[in-house]
């Protein structure tokens, strides 16, 4: 789908950085062309309601799967990644399950699914009480993470200002990798 943004393939891949692009690789690259600054599809990006984390907004916006600029990519199933990180005597846990159900949650503990991100950036106190009855309900380690990216992709995360978190999460992880 054609979106009309001036964008060039090489401008993608230096922003990439050798990995896989992201939305700031995207929108970096959108952004070096001086007639795209004015298309107010990016005004809220720059100056407005989504620039306090441009680079993740714009991947919410327009990169994420339904979006309009969202292209199919070959994944891992998470019952096969599970598998392969108990293999490896690692602690699966589920990062960001904002969109995963509790019966798919139900199935990837038959998978080994050890542990839940209860608490992080993507949750208020309704999905915290949500998630953390889950965990308890299903015996799941409650883990949190900022997701962090730094100042350029999440300016408004700071690292470790989670509420929630704790060093018991990481001595319970601890206790959990010598059982494995």
């Amino acid at each position: 789908m054609e979106l009309g943004f001036k964008l060039n393939y090489e401008d993608v891949l230096k922003f990439s950085y050798g990995g896989i692009p992201t939305g700031a690789s995207y929108l970096k690259a959108i952004m070096l062309h001086p007639e795209n600054l004015s298309d107010p599809r990016l005004a809220p990006y720059i100056n407005g309601d989504r620039s306090d984390s441009p680079y993740l907004n714009f991947y919410l916006d327009y990169l994420r799967l339904g979006k309009p600029a969202a292209y199919p990519i070959e994944i891992t199933k998470t019952e096969e990644a599970i598998e392969r990180v108990r293999e490896m005597k690692a602690i699966p846990v589920i990062a960001h399950p904002t969109d995963i159900p509790e019966s798919m949650i139900k199935r990837f503990i038959k998978y080994g699914l050890l542990g839940l991100e209860v608490f992080c950036s993507y949750h208020d106190v309704e999905k915290i009480r949500f998630y953390g009855k889950i965990a308890k309900r299903y015996n799941l380690i409650m883990t949190a993470g900022s997701d962090f990216h730094g100042r350029t992709i999440k300016p408004n995360v700071k690292l470790g200002g989670i509420k929630g978190n704790s060093y018991r999460i990481v001595e319970k992880l601890k206790e959990i990798k010598k059982k494995l």
